[in-house]
């Protein structure tokens, strides 16, 4: 209070001091220790709260007012579609990418479509199958198309909308694969069909067309053989059939190592048996003993052989092959032999003694095939004009891709078609000077 202060205001200055002095709170008793069981309940209460709360939000667990569904992330529904398209526009300008998918076609590839653990974007997957096979002046204009491989069936018997059974993948270029020359039968453009399912929990691919005149070998390695490591497939699998040597067809792709189903092979076996004595003498029991082992492998060494004397077995092993009018192939990428076997020819390694370590050990004792309708003579093919024009511009491609010869078309084709070899020679995209000798 100072000097000249007036006591009562003093003291109701006093009062008022009181009045907005804090209350003093009563300090709070110690709390009781808990008991050891007690305290764990309590720690274990707390750690499952927070998991549960952890979960919720993660979208992994629901709570009493929400229902349990699982948020789940999506691969290539119609959304997905579109955000693909726009991040593939810089390496494969004008890209399309459409397809009428729904959830159960989402869950399997979300379920087989992945790189280890982790499902492959609709990103990911175009650019492991195209990338490094087209041409950067291809790229331009792609269209890729989705569809669903329907669902798998429930264990009544009835449909089920949960799991699809896979998804096929079709691709068209607008461009050919040589840019340098203008479209034409022999320059067309890439076309595939590719279907993708599961096999033992894997997923499996399985070629159902395709064509790359002049660079089969190129597909099989940057597309195939590389998109089916990514996934880590095991079986990719085909239907040869064709005609006129198409890199879909009948005769090709028992090079690169895929082989018959038992049926199949038995029916070439019968075939081949029954025609030995088209081949040379000096082949004939080698070839013999391989068609007498029942192993579809065994296709193998008649192809070793066919690479040494090509000019004298090549008639007859396509006609072995084609016996079926068409075949279905398999390789297993888990055999390493197989695998190496389709890894070499991919790369053009041309020389049989490449080779000869892959081959298979053939029975000592053979075995003929089992009873098979008795093999009927080929009718005499019979094609149209365009049909002629097709072949002829692919034996074309052929020659000009080093794969074949003109020698190869005079011995392959030369009876059944009159006149190929000239229109071969004579045509206008043919490289060089091709003669027979």
């Amino acid at each position: 209070m100072s000097v000249h202060e007036d006591p009562a205001d003093a003291a109701r200055q006093q009062d008022g001091d009181s009045a907005r002095r804090p209350a003093t709170v009563p300090e709070a008793p110690a709390p009781v220790p808990l008991s050891p069981e007690a305290a764990n309940v309590l720690r274990m209460s707390r750690t499952a709260g927070n998991r549960a709360v952890a979960q919720l939000i993660a979208g992994r667990a629901s709570s009493s007012r929400m229902s349990a569904v699982r948020i789940q992330r999506k691969y290539v529904l119609p959304d997905d579609q579109k955000v693909a398209t726009g991040r593939l526009q810089e390496a494969f300008p004008g890209i399309t990418i459409e397809g009428s998918l729904d959830e159960k076609d989402d869950r399997f590839w979300e379920t087989y479509m992945k790189e280890q653990l982790t499902p492959v974007t609709l990103e990911q997957f175009v650019r492991s199958l195209l990338l490094k096979f087209l041409p950067a002046a291809v790229r331009t204009g792609v269209k890729v198309t989705l569809s669903s491989e329907g669902a798998l069936p429930a264990s009544d018997g009835g449909q089920t909308d949960l799991m699809g059974k896979g998804i096929r993948v079709v691709v068209d270029t607008t461009q050919p694969l040589d840019t340098t020359k203008p479209l034409s039968d022999a320059n067309q453009t890439f076309h595939l069909t590719q279907v993708y399912t599961a096999v033992d929990g894997r997923v499996s691919i399985h070629i159902e067309n395709v064509f790359a005149v002049g660079r089969g070998p190129e597909f099989v390695t940057s597309s195939l053989l590389s998109q089916a490591s990514l996934l880590n497939a095991r079986w990719i699998t085909l239907q040869a059939s064709g005609f006129g040597g198409r890199q879909d067809g009948v005769f090709a792709w028992v090079r690169y190592g895929f082989l018959p189903p038992q049926e199949d092979w038995n029916s070439m076996r019968g075939w081949g048996l029954e025609r030995l004595e088209r081949l040379p003498v000096d082949l004939r029991a080698s070839i013999a003993k391989a068609l007498l082992d029942p192993s579809p492998k065994a296709l193998r060494w008649i192809i070793y052989v066919y690479w040494g004397r090509k000019d004298a077995v090549k008639a007859w092993l396509n006609g072995m092959v084609s016996s079926q009018l068409a075949w279905d192939g398999a390789i297993d990428l888990d055999d390493p032999i197989s695998r190496e076997w389709i890894v070499r020819y991919a790369r053009r390694v041309d020389d049989p003694a490449q080779y000869k370590e892959l081959l298979p050990k053939l029975v000592e004792e053979g075995v003929r095939p089992p009873d098979v309708e008795a093999p009927v003579e080929e009718p005499e093919p019979v094609l149209s004009e365009k049909q002629m024009k097709a072949l002829v511009a692919l034996c074309v491609a052929a020659i000009n891709s080093d794969e074949a010869t003109i020698a190869d078309v005079q011995t392959e084709y030369a009876a059944e078609y009159p006149g190929i070899v000239e229109m071969v020679q004579n045509h206008p995209d043919l490289k060089g000077k091709a003669e027979v000798r």
